[in-house]
């Protein structure tokens, strides 16, 4: 299984990547959020608190916006698919 990771490995490799939320973008970049339990996409917005990061979900081909994400963790989207 030369060039394949195993799951663990995978997952360790991805989660290398999170980084605290206090070096997280605030300017409008969509990123994946996380309290440690859920991931969100999420962007830096105004919130019902203030500033926060605001859920974004992508339907219909129109981003909606949602609640507050308490998020403690970061990380860039990935790319999309290629066709």
């Amino acid at each position: 299984m030369s060039g394949v990771l195993s799951y663990k490995a995978a997952m360790e490799a991805q989660m290398a990547e999170w980084q605290p939320i206090e070096t997280a973008p605030k300017d409008g970049t969509r990123i994946l959020v996380s309290d440690g339990d859920t991931i969100w996409v999420a962007q830096w917005d105004r919130v019902s608190s203030g500033e926060g990061w605001l859920v974004a979900v992508f339907v219909g081909g129109d981003w909606n916006y949602y609640e507050e994400a308490d998020a403690s963790f970061w990380m860039l989207l990935p790319p999309l698919p290629s066709r």
